[in-house]
């Protein structure tokens, strides 16, 4: 299944993001990196059911 988590890369966000990688989901996590941190998916980095997208859903 596939998944969009906004604000993935801040703490909540990312564990979720983790747990949907986990149960085998595809992911995309948009996020305008404001109060969110990269480094929060660092050790995600590289997994191809993961793609971050810089943007603020706003726009």
């Amino acid at each position: 299944m596939k998944a969009i988590v906004t604000g993935g890369c801040g703490f909540i966000g990312s564990h979720i993001v983790d747990r949907l990688l986990l149960e085998g989901h595809n992911v995309t996590v948009i996020d305008n990196f404001i109060t969110g941190r990269p480094e929060n998916l660092e050790h995600q980095k590289g997994n191809p059911d993961l793609k971050i997208v810089e943007a603020d859903i706003t726009d």
